[in-house]
């Protein structure tokens, strides 16, 4: 279980609201997306879908059948031979994590919660149905500034505002605490970026090296990674770093002032 709650937190800290309901008038993005279903553990029934964009990111829908609360867990994660999943509330609190792979038309792997690092096996099979969601076609966000969020149950979280100036710039601020004890800051007051194809680059070069990334932006998150292995060099706490997944949690970012 260690290694695979290491890979997950990895899924998490490196980068890696609409509704689901079936539809006779499917866009190409719906006929894309994959639908899912089965049981965690042979008990937990479960829904999702997703849909995979040509970088390989993968996002899409959780509901957890038995629960009150329905179609309020985004996925986030990589698409690949092996593929990793990250599970958020609306509020970008992170619950969940899959990783698995797809074998004869069958999505079988383990299954662990963040909060209690329980691991448990799944087994899904397709499911054959129309399907409409606001959020198949993830790639193309209409609007981009906004505050986006993430909160690991060790206390690690992190927060970045977004405010687009005309076509091509974008002003941001990050603010992310590493795991408790520690609670290392990175923290990068307002700064204005080149912004082009739905993707924002920062770097900068002193005395101590370079720090260079990219933010990457999608309808309801964004990622940010950086742009080399030694490329960290920005500044921050002990093993505070800004890479990961971000979800949207407001349309009105706040710039200006430090989150933490």
């Amino acid at each position: 279980m260690k290694n695979l709650w290491l890979v997950l937190l990895a899924v998490f800290l490196f980068g890696c609201q609409g509704s689901v309901n079936t539809s006779s008038n499917p866009s190409q993005a719906d006929k894309n997306a994959q639908f899912w279903e089965g049981n965690i553990n042979k008990n937990i029934p479960v829904f999702l879908w997703f849909n995979v964009a040509p970088d390989n990111t993968l996002f899409g829908e959780l509901d957890y059948k038995k629960s009150k609360q329905h179609n309020d867990i985004y996925l986030v994660g990589h698409y690949g031979s092996v593929i990793t999943i990250s599970e958020f509330d609306r509020k970008g609190n992170a619950t969940g994590a899959w990783e698995g792979k797809i074998i004869n038309g069958k999505f079988t792997g383990k299954w662990m919660s963040l909060n209690s690092e329980k691991e448990m096996p799944f087994e899904l099979e397709q499911a054959h149905i129309q399907f409409h969601s606001e959020q198949a076609d993830f790639t193309n966000p209409p609007n981009i500034n906004g505050t986006y969020s993430y909160s690991l149950p060790c206390e690690a979280s992190g927060v970045v505002n977004i405010k687009q100036l005309g076509k091509d710039k974008v002003i941001f601020n990050v603010s992310c605490v590493t795991c408790a004890p520690a609670y290392n800051i990175a923290e990068m007051d307002d700064d204005t970026v080149d912004f082009k194809s739905n993707m924002a680059s920062y770097t900068s070069q002193d005395e101590n090296g370079k720090c260079s990334f990219t933010i990457r932006f999608y309808k309801q998150f964004l990622t940010i990674d950086y742009a080399c292995d030694t490329c960290i060099s920005c500044g921050f706490g002990l093993n505070a770093e800004v890479s990961g997944t971000y979800i949207k949690t407001s349309s009105k970012p706040v710039m200006g002032q430090n989150i933490y």
